[in-house]
């Protein structure tokens, strides 16, 4: 039997999404860890995400926001475009009690690229296919399509396209991919970000790490196989 109490956020416990670092920004995917932060309840949420599972709801400087994810020790959700930035407070409430508040701080852009943990491969595919780089390798010229979070505001293009208002860099081997044709909200999502990248001539075939930069805020680096 496990004894349920009141929800506590671990320190520093408010996090990206998808890097696992202290970088939020709105728009962004985040993770909070901690213990009874669900009171017992287990739950991924389809879209559209509710403000409340079971009771289970997150503040946000005294908003509820969208539930990605609850569990005892991890709660998922989504950082709404419209908030501030600046220090906020995040507060987990069940119907075992409310947390103490986490202090986190907003800033405009705050990029994680998703990958998996035991390899360090990241969520990057060769574009147009569904197949990560490690099982179709890309070459010079090919597309790459990074998914990441907390690349910041969006500016409308017409239809549903939500391009961010700035402009990423990659740089991938340590040398800069200077063709970046779309950075912007994937479609039919929301927190989930796409950047289309070019490969340039003359990297080196293999392993090798891609990171993404967005107002000179650097994302964790990941692998992807070149050949």
């Amino acid at each position: 039997a496990t004894a349920l109490g009141r929800p506590a956020i671990n320190a520093g416990g408010v996090v990206n999404a998808a890097s696992y670092r202290p970088e939020l920004a709105p728009g962004a995917l985040a993770s909070i860890f901690g213990a009874n932060l669900a009171a017992g309840v287990a739950y991924w949420a389809p879209p559209p995400w509710p403000s409340v599972i079971a009771g289970v709801q997150v503040k946000l400087n005294g908003v509820s926001v969208p539930l990605l994810l609850v569990t005892d020790r991890q709660i998922n959700f989504f950082v709404p475009l419209g908030t501030a930035t600046g220090d906020a407070e995040v507060v987990v409430t069940t119907p075992l009690g409310t947390s103490s508040a986490a202090v986190v701080k907003i800033q405009p852009t705050g990029p994680g690229i998703f990958f998996d943990a035991r390899s360090g491969v990241g969520a990057v595919l060769l574009a147009g296919t569904d197949r990560l780089t490690t099982e179709r390798p890309p070459r010079a010229g090919d597309y790459l399509e990074i998914y990441c979070t907390g690349l910041g505001a969006v500016e409308t293009l017409g239809g549903t396209l939500r391009r961010t208002i700035v402009t990423p860099r990659v740089f991938i081997a340590g040398r800069e991919a200077p063709h970046v044709t779309y950075s912007g909200i994937a479609p039919g999502y929301l927190g989930l970000y796409q950047v289309n990248v070019r490969v340039p001539e003359g990297l080196p075939a293999g392993l090798q790490p891609l990171r993404v930069e967005s107002a000179g805020r650097q994302s964790n680096e990941v692998l992807i196989q070149l050949q």
